[in-house]
């Protein structure tokens, strides 16, 4: 089966239409009716590229690795046509029947609808795992998987702890959650205030880096009828268009790297839409934008293992399910008491809920709820749910066994939006322009 070439009238069409501000997928639409004969079109992935490749003449973006940036758009049809190879031109198709939820069930009935062998279709896919498409291979069976969503990693993410003296240890991170980009109630101020404030405390103490873990909910997701269809953002339609406006919420601070949980709920909703495991799709976008600094920790929970001497504490990142109970404690509580002996972490930071609170030594878990940084919606308003906005900022004190000695989380909050508009700017503290309420402000 051969796949055409994309020409200069295809191409120069998807330019025109970014120029003007459109996003990928609408772009795509508009190929499709406007090019109907073609048969095969472009994914929005290889439209971006295609933009980004011709907007910053990198030859190298595109996969080709050498060879001279292309400077007309001639160019650049000559080598994405021969960037995207055999292999690139089976994964484009196979994402394609994917994300139209149209993959036959077998590798047998895949290669016969694509005109292909074997070796050839194991290779497209195995291309386009690596990028987190959510599809598998039963190599034993031949049996292809659509999972909705990506597995839970069952290996840890290890860190040493740094010694400050003789058998202790201590380590500093930060913790949020719920950014929601893409929605008009996220809380972009309070993101970068928090930033800034972990900066600061990082040069106060000398310390060289610091760790920022993201307890899900980065993304609003796609807009749904009869919740929050009319709430999402300007550019925030598309997964992509959440993605920027991600990047743009978090600050770009030399030694500061953010770890980002995903959860199945807002972000999930677009895994279950488009078919793509969405944060290792969020750190290949971030990447391709110079944002090193962005890294996927994982789907629903992953363990961060401090490493000491003779011994580990672990620290577990959650993203639970269901609705907030009557008491602040409760969900936390039962989800710490449902723990199996032996596998319960030494600390556990808890997203999901839009709740801030520190339970000290429940079963032994220091059990910490990581706030948000979105207001109120018109969803949680309705329920009666209240928005703990802010972050913590965490000190933890090990012996050489790995054991916590001294636990101190700071909260850090900060009012609704209409606060600072209406009463007052920014203030310097500690060198840094922070929100923070005015001592004893009032109306003015």
């Amino acid at each position: 089966m051969a796949y055409p070439s994309y020409g200069p009238e295809v191409m120069g069409t998807a330019l025109n239409l970014r120029r003007g501000g459109m996003g990928y997928r609408m772009i795509r639409a508009a190929l499709i009716s406007t090019f109907p004969s073609l048969g095969h079109w472009p994914s929005e992935g290889t439209i971006r590229t295609w933009c980004k490749a011709y907007e910053s003449g990198a030859a190298g973006a595109v996969g080709t690795g050498a060879g001279k940036p292309p400077k007309t758009l001639a160019e650049l049809c000559d080598l994405m046509n021969r960037g995207l190879g055999e292999t690139g031109v089976l994964a484009e198709r196979i994402k394609e029947l994917r994300q139209g939820r149209k993959l036959p069930k077998t590798l047998g009935e895949l290669c016969d609808l694509l005109d292909r062998g074997p070796a050839a279709v194991r290779a497209a896919i195995g291309e386009l795992r690596a990028g987190g498409l959510l599809v598998e291979l039963d190599e034993a069976s031949g049996v292809l998987h659509q999972p909705e969503q990506p597995a839970v990693s069952a290996e840890p993410h290890y860190v040493t702890s740094p010694s400050i003296g003789e058998g202790v240890h201590r380590v500093m991170f930060g913790v949020c959650a719920d950014f929601h980009a893409g929605s008009i109630f996220a809380r972009a101020d309070v993101v970068a205030a928090l930033y800034e404030h972990w900066a600061w405390v990082m040069q106060e103490e000398g310390l060289e880096s610091w760790d920022v873990y993201v307890a899900g909910n980065i993304l609003e997701g796609p807009g749904k009828r009869n919740f929050n269809l009319h709430e999402i953002a300007s550019g925030g339609h598309t997964m992509d268009g959440q993605f920027g406006l991600l990047l743009e919420m978090v600050p770009k601070i030399a030694g500061i790297t953010t770890w980002v949980l995903t959860g199945d709920c807002h972000e999930g909703w677009w895994a279950k839409e488009v078919g793509l495991n969405v944060g290792m799709h969020l750190e290949r976008f971030a990447a391709d934008q110079g944002r090193e600094d962005i890294k996927y920790l994982g789907f629903l929970e992953r363990d961060v293992i401090y490493r000491c001497p003779e011994g580990d504490c672990v620290v577990r990142l959650f993203h639970p399910g269901g609705g907030t109970a009557y008491a602040l404690s409760y969900r936390p509580q039962k989800i710490v008491e449902a723990l199996q002996g032996g596998t319960k972490p030494d600390v556990l930071i808890i997203g999901h809920f839009h709740k801030a609170e520190h339970i000290p030594g429940y079963r032994n878990v220091e059990v910490l709820q990581a706030g948000c940084c979105q207001d109120q919606s018109s969803f949680m308003a309705k329920k009666s749910l209240a928005a703990h906005v802010g972050g913590w900022t965490v000190t933890m004190w090990m012996d050489s066994s790995g054991v916590i000695r001294r636990f101190a989380p700071e909260w850090n909050g900060f009012f609704n939006r209409e606060f600072y508009l209406s009463r007052r700017l920014p203030v310097e503290v500690g060198g840094v322009r922070r929100l923070v309420p005015v001592a004893g402000g009032g109306d003015e």
